[in-house]
This record gives C-alpha cells, structure tokens and sequence, in this order.
C-alpha cells in the first residue's frame, strides 16, 4: 500500500492540511480512504486517533497499516485533484497535554526510585499509567509535585529522528528495541522516550498534572490521572461538590470533614437505637399474636395477612411467633409481588416441606425452605381469606 506522509509529526499544531487522494476503498459499512500525506494521527502508542473532518465528512476512526494511514469515512470523499482535511483541535491539544503529561511523570517515577512504565492508555475522560512497582501515597505526592515543577519551568519539548547508529548517545528513559529509523521525544534535560505520539512544545502548555487514583495492577501500580483543561475541569467539579456540602452542612470548608464524620456516627447511633425499638416492637407484635390466637382458641395455627411491611420484617415475626409455643404461622404479605411465609415451633412435629410443592402450585411461584420455615414468592391468591382457611385445615389435619 501507498506510503502516507505524516505531517503530525512535524507540525502538530497545523490544524488545516491539503493532500492528494490516492485510493478509497469500500469496507462494508465504512470507507477507508488514503492521502498521500496527513495531520491526522492513527490510533498507535496508546493514543487515540485525531478526529476532524476530510471535505466536510466527519472522520470517525484513524488506523494504520505499515506506513500506510486510513481514514475511515461513513461515504466517500470526492474524486479530485485534491483533499481538505480539519482536524478537531480541542482533542488533539487535549492528547497532546495528556501524553507528554504521562513522559513527565515516567521520568519523575524513573529518576527518584526507579520505577519503570510498562503501560500507558490515554483514554476519553481519564488516563492511566502501569507502573512495575507498587507506590505508597507519599511517593504518589514527591511524584506529583515533581512533574508539576518540570511543567511550570515550561521546558522546551523536541522531536527528531534518529537512526540505528545514534541510539547509543541519547539517555533514554527505556531503552527500546532495534529499529533502522526511530522518532525521540525529549523533555529538555529531563526525558528522553521512543515515541510516535503527538506533544506539546513547551511543558508549561501542559498547565498541571494531578493523580486522581491508584490501584495495585498486576504486582504494580495502576495510576490514573488528568492534565491540562481536564485537570481544571474535574478540579471544578470537586469545587461544586465542595460548594454543596458546605451549603447543606451550613459550615465552614475545613470543618466539612469532622461534621460529617459526626453526622455518620450520629447515624449509626440512631441505626442502633432503630434496630432495638424494631425488635422491641416485632417481639411485642408476636406475643399479641400469641395471646390473640389463645383466646380464639386458634393457637395451634396462626394465619394473618400483611401490607405496608418490608419482607424482612414479616419473616422475622413469622421467626418470633414460632419461638414462643408449640404453633405454626403463615403470614401473607402483597408488595411487587406476593410472600408467604410459613414456620413452625421445634416442638411441632410436621416437615413444612411437605407442602412446598402444592403451595408452589396454588400461588403460580417459586420457593423453599427448611423443614421448619419455608418461603414462597408468587401470585396473591384471589381469595386470601379461603386460603388461609384451607392452608389451616390441611395442616391442623395432620398429626401435631
């Protein structure tokens, strides 16, 4: 295939370019077309492709194919002496900042404790960089601070080419494989990489570096981080939550943390004093129960039916009930769906399980249990009332 000029790599802030079409070709559902040269980077390095325009079509993806570049297109572009290609400029600074970002800090993690990349991604909303150690929070913060002075001395950032011969003078930062022609990239007096990528010329340009995570990776360390205008998006962000809090706390930045710390143990006492009240309450519920079924002369099976009650409730009063005497209960409950649950005190000499497989049946669900509670989920009987009787009879009718 045609050899495609790459002009990125020696006018990266070109956003306009003219190029002579030497083929297109059809691909299903996209064509791919091919300059004699381009502004547009391909997806390589872990960097995204540049995004733009080529005679107003959008350019929806960058590829390559040896020293070949498609630009893939939803139609072709038309036939002519020449091709006016615009690249989206907003993402291609974007890249530029995050990737020489990403060489800075290598170099910072490389310099101070010899912690090696072995894996970089410069994704939509955030990047990531695989380190080959796994780094503490304080190294992370001497790492951060470093790369950001050597982006506010606002050094010079060049490219060039070099052949076989010259790999030997430059102090790389890792030293790459074997290549006849090879693209350095270097951070004036700090940085030296093999890299194909687009840069900023001045490291200032980058404005800021942050570290918004880190997670052990493989024996390692997985950082993810934002430079330039993300930085100071994500930095507004945390700016508007901050705002927020404050407002709703009604108290100064710096004492959000201790009331809200406060305010989370203030929860957990009142979760603990909830729990004691439901339990003094399910406990009273269950001995009325008890009492009510004693003088209906009801006692041996309890049935009742239930709404407005949380599942988990019910089944705990079901458990209440059955610990308290020699009875078995069935409790009713219609919420998105309908629950019946149904136990028996250890005393009672009857395996519930028994009556799994009928009850699965005549409520249209599913469910099971244990031979003293069992639980199904499914449709509510139409007539619940008859239900319960017919439940009552069949379990009063077998030895108790």
């Amino acid at each position: 295939m045609d050899k495609t000029h790459r002009l990125f790599d020696i006018r990266p802030y070109d956003r306009e370019f003219k190029a002579r079409l030497l083929n297109q070709i059809s691909c299903g559902d996209h064509w791919e077309v091919i300059l004699d040269q381009t502004l547009f980077y391909p997806n390589s390095g872990g960097q995204p492709c540049d995004r733009g325009t080529l005679d107003g079509i959008p350019v929806q993806d960058v590829t390559e194919q040896g020293e070949t570049i498609l630009h893939h297109l939803t139609q072709p572009v038309p036939e002519g002496s020449s091709v006016k290609g615009v690249i989206d400029w907003n993402r291609r600074f974007d890249h530029m900042q995050q990737h020489t970002g990403q060489h800075i800090l290598s170099q910072a993690f490389k310099r101070n404790w010899d912690t090696g990349t072995v894996g970089f991604h410069l994704g939509e909303n955030l990047s990531t960089l695989d380190l080959d150690a796994d780094v503490n929070e304080e190294i992370l913060n001497q790492a951060e601070h470093h790369t950001n002075r050597v982006i506010w001395e606002n050094r010079p950032v060049h490219s060039r080419m070099i052949s076989s011969d010259d790999m030997d003078q430059v102090p790389w930062r890792r030293q790459p494989g074997p290549h006849d022609v090879l693209r350095v990239v270097e951070v004036e007096n700090f940085d030296f990489a093999a890299c194909c990528g687009t840069h900023v010329s001045r490291t200032g340009e980058i404005g800021l570096l942050k570290i918004v995570r880190k997670i052990r990776y493989k024996g390692g360390s997985r950082l993810s981080f934002l430079c330039g205008n993300r930085a100071l998006t994500d930095y507004s962000r945390c700016r508007s939550v901050v705002e927020n809090l404050v407002r709703q706390w009604t108290c100064g930045e710096e004492e959000l943390i201790p009331v809200v710390e406060r305010r989370q143990e203030d929860r957990k006492a009142e979760q603990r004093e909830l729990a004691r009240w439901r339990k003094e309450c399910l406990d009273l519920e269950a001995q009325r129960l008890i009492e009510k079924a004693r003088e209906s002369g009801t006692e041996k099976v309890i049935a009742k039916s239930f709404s407005n009650r949380e599942p988990g409730d019910v089944l705990d009063l079901v458990k209440r009930v059955i610990h308290r005497g020699e009875v078995v209960m069935a409790a009713g409950l219609m919420t998105d769906t309908y629950f019946l649950f149904l136990g028996r005190s250890e005393s009672v000499d009857l395996d519930l399980r028994t009556l799994v497989d009928t009850l699965r049946l005549e409520l249209e669900g599913r469910g099971g249990g244990s031979s003293s509670l069992i639980q199904i989920q499914g449709k509510k009987p139409d007539r619940e009332e008859d239900f319960f009787r017919n439940l009552k009879e069949r379990i009063e009718s077998r030895p108790v």
